[in-house]
């Protein structure tokens, strides 16, 4: 089973047995959002799409078996000039006047 929790303003998701047993995370290339999932009930893969502020939108393949990622395609957008590896995206935590 997949479950998709959001956490400190990104999402996850983790992968449980069918006993609700914790079995690992699927770890998204980045801080940012699953767009959408699809995969057949009878197939050890699934493929996720994912974006976020430096990533205008990748598609993943996961291995069920292995929990392998393999990205399989990268949105492109029409200015070139733009190179998102010259960007990052990184959460930056403080505490509040009052400590909470």
């Amino acid at each position: 089973m997949l479950a998709v929790y959001e956490q400190d303003a990104s999402q996850h998701i983790k992968v449980f047995d069918l006993k609700g047993n914790f079995k690992t995370n699927i770890e998204f290339p980045g801080i940012g959002s699953l767009v959408s999932a699809s995969g057949e009930h009878d197939s050890s893969e699934f493929i996720f799409k994912f974006n976020s502020f430096t990533d205008p939108g990748s598609m993943h393949l996961v291995d069920m078996d292995t929990f392998t990622i393999e990205k399989i395609h990268q949105t492109e957008l029409s200015d070139k000039s733009i190179n998102y590896d010259d960007y990052i995206t990184d959460q930056i935590f403080y505490p509040s006047k009052d400590g909470t």
